[in-house]
């Protein structure tokens, strides 16, 4: 069963059963005895096009070694029929497939070049079709390597958002949503689906719709949740922003008008430590000094898609492999975390 939505501009059009796919892939853990029922409404979502299918693969490598599921929405028509193609593939039986045509080129593109915009705003159109048919969403881009399983270390029975960091851990001592620069990372989030944050997520999309098409997802979210959290003795359609510091401490009460928000730590969640031996030497080393370990690494602040993947290799987190005729789509490798 496959899903089809195509984009229309800032909308949505469904058919053929994006709820069954979504419901199919709730849990996230494809061995069903294991799912806590906390997990029960939680979906692991993913989204690619065409010329980042390497990408995808490895993704997949790292999800497979953990047994998960993944509704993955493919950004083109491409790579909607390449997933299709896998469909009688035993590998591959915990993709869940959807597409969300964008309209884009299907090769891949550069941090704000080309059609970049367009593909990283569908990654918040995606989630928003997910978290509209009232499950929450963990997105994670596909050139994250999800090293260890993230559920239990991230509280989802409290927090509506809750994100990585963007920020290098090897520099990075502290993160405050008030700094000005800061920013929390769009590549790895977990969005909760209550009325709260589907009217967020309308309000940011009706905002980036009419926004500079010079900004990429990550900057105008960013943007767009500070304003609201400045705004906040003037909530904006009845809701305000209320960041914390961590996920960790407990909320003493949780209003009903109040989004709450949380960072992941900056080390184990790492957006920031592949783009130089040097870098992740130093990061690796903060990580075991302070007795963490890794929960996720992004290729971040790494422009284009083959210096990701060479980054990602030479750190040991590439394992997604070639078939004889140099498609994607090999055994991935084997892997254990050193961090």
């Amino acid at each position: 069963l496959y899903t089809i939505v195509i984009a229309t501009s800032l909308l949505a059009v469904h058919s053929m059963g994006l709820e069954h796919q979504v419901r199919l892939a709730a849990g996230v853990y494809a061995n069903e005895s294991t799912i806590s029922p906390e997990y029960k409404n939680i979906v692991l979502v993913t989204a690619c096009n065409f010329g980042y299918l390497n990408h995808f693969h490895n993704f997949k490598c790292f999800v497979d070694r953990l047994d998960l599921k993944v509704v993955a929405f493919a950004l083109d028509f491409k790579t909607f029929s390449y997933f299709k193609s896998k469909s009688n593939v035993t590998t591959w039986n915990n993709v869940y497939p959807a597409l969300y045509d964008v309209g884009a080129p299907e090769g891949s593109s550069e941090f704000r070049k080309g059609s970049f915009q367009k593909l990283s705003v569908a990654k918040f159109l995606v989630v928003h079709e997910v978290i509209k048919l009232g499950y929450n969403v963990l997105f994670s881009d596909p050139d994250v390597a999800i090293v260890r399983d993230p559920l239990p270390q991230i509280n989802y029975t409290k927090f509506d958002y809750i994100h990585s960091v963007n920020a290098k851990c090897q520099f990075t001592n502290s993160w405050s949503f008030r700094e000005l620069k800061s920013e929390g990372n769009t590549g790895f989030h977990f969005v909760r689906s209550n009325q709260n944050m589907l009217k967020l997520w309308a309000m940011f999309l009706s905002y980036a719709s009419k926004a500079d098409s010079k900004f990429d997802d990550q900057t105008l979210f960013w943007n767009f949740l500070k304003r609201m959290e400045r705004n906040n003795r003037n909530s904006v359609k009845g809701i305000s922003i209320a960041p914390q510091q961590s996920c960790r401490t407990p909320l003493a009460k949780k209003l009903p008008n109040k989004i709450y928000t949380c960072p992941l730590d900056f080390c184990s969640f790492a957006s920031g430590i592949l783009g130089s031996a040097v870098g992740y030497e130093l990061a690796s080393k903060k990580i075991k000094q302070q007795g963490k370990v890794l929960y996720t690494a992004h290729a971040n602040f790494i422009v284009g898609n083959s210096k990701k993947q060479v980054q990602l290799d030479s750190n040991g987190y590439w394992l997604a492999t070639q078939l004889p005729d140099e498609t994607w789509g090999g055994e991935c490798r084997n892997f254990t975390p050193s961090v």
